[in-house]
């Protein structure tokens, strides 16, 4: 894993700016700076933490109306925290990216060169930006031997990364504060 690598992952804020576009009646948003770059928010809870009976769900937001926003709950087969769920969210986000690119009803940036997601998660932007060269070089395993907690989660999105970025596509994290991924938190809460 490079220096490149990571960067490359990471949404520069300082370089392509803050604003975003949210039209009424929108299906998407982009970026105000950079209009060929779609913006999605994936967030995730989860409801009795720690506990046996603990259930966790993710969002995506696309736009304020949009028809693509929604709400999931996690797999059983998945563990239930509010990590898993942010992962989750992001795999299923980038998924639907990559199932319906090509087809016409789904509404993309005309000439789209960038994904950008949002998320609220130092752990997903590390994990996904940084730590997964070393999960994938480690065969997702742990130095003793155990599996890596969301591996394969973490292994889905890689791959996904990897896909879009084969295509042309630049694929980035952006790391916000909690409170400007609100939308996101609502409709994983939606999904408990």
């Amino acid at each position: 894993m490079s220096r490149q690598q990571i960067n490359r992952r990471i949404y520069n804020d300082g370089e392509y700016g803050t604003e975003f576009r949210d039209d009424p009646g929108a299906t998407i948003r982009t970026l105000a700076a950079e209009p060929t770059a779609l913006l999605i928010s994936v967030n995730g809870a989860c409801e009795n933490k720690g506990l046996p009976n603990a259930r966790a769900a993710g969002g995506i937001f696309w736009a304020g109306t949009s028809n693509l926003n929604m709400s999931m709950a996690l797999p059983a087969s998945l563990p239930q925290t509010v990590r898993a769920a942010k992962l989750f969210a992001l795999e299923r986000a980038l998924d639907m990216i990559i199932e319906n690119l090509l087809k016409p009803w789904f509404e993309l940036p005309k000439d789209m060169s960038r994904i950008v997601i949002i998320v609220d998660s130092l752990y997903v932007k590390s994990g996904v930006c940084a730590w997964v060269w070393e999960f994938e070089r480690d065969g997702y395993k742990e130095a003793d031997g155990k599996p890596v907690v969301n591996g394969e989660l973490f292994k889905k999105i890689h791959q996904h990364f990897e896909h879009l970025q084969s295509r042309g596509y630049e694929v980035n994290i952006w790391d916000v504060p909690k409170e400007q991924n609100t939308d996101a938190e609502k409709l994983a809460r939606a999904g408990l």
